[in-house]
């Protein structure tokens, strides 16, 4: 017997990956106002910084670094801020409404500059992503000093990646010593 599918019919999608495809990397003004919106319903008062910020100019500031400097990843639920200097790129800022946050998604983004990068973590949430990154061969910590802020540990960390991303592809490959 030939069976029919019904095209009604279909496995659901995961929300995260439905968001998560929908990254977007402008300077737009939409943009920085869903950054802020996540900032404020994510981050504890004494962790927010950006509440006040009006344009971009603003958040670059507060990055440390210029417009072109400054690299977004946008979702509904998401966003990375990353500075990319000469030589290392500084993860700014990672805050997710979410708990599945595309992590390696995010470290194959900030590879793609081929350089060290820069992070502060809290403990209870990035830094055990990190560490589990670390674990399974991907990035060295070079360097890891724990401090405490707004009353929460964090980890100041400098990461060697292990692993290089090409361009067209969105998986990590085997570094080449670099």
């Amino acid at each position: 017997m030939l069976r029919i599918r019904r095209p009604d019919i279909k496995k659901p999608v995961r929300q995260a990956n439905r968001t998560y495809d929908k990254t977007v990397h402008e300077h737009s003004e939409e943009n920085l106002k869903r950054i802020i919106q996540i900032e404020g319903e994510v981050y504890p008062v004494a962790l927010q910084t950006m509440q006040y910020f009006s344009d971009w100019d603003d958040l670059a500031g507060y990055c440390e670094c210029s417009q072109e400097e400054l690299k977004v990843w946008v979702t509904d639920d998401f966003y990375c801020l990353l500075a990319v200097h000469p030589d290392y790129v500084e993860f700014v800022d990672l805050c997710s409404k979410v708990k599945n946050t595309p992590l390696l998604r995010v470290v194959d983004w900030a590879l793609k500059y081929n350089r060290p990068f820069i992070m502060d973590c809290r403990e209870t949430t990035s830094y055990r992503m990190i560490l589990a990154l670390e674990k399974a061969g991907k990035i060295e910590i070079e360097k890891d000093r724990p401090y405490t802020k707004g009353g929460e540990p964090f980890h100041d960390l400098k990461i060697i990646p292990k692993m290089t991303v090409k361009d067209d592809e969105h998986s990590m490959t085997p570094s080449l010593g670099r």
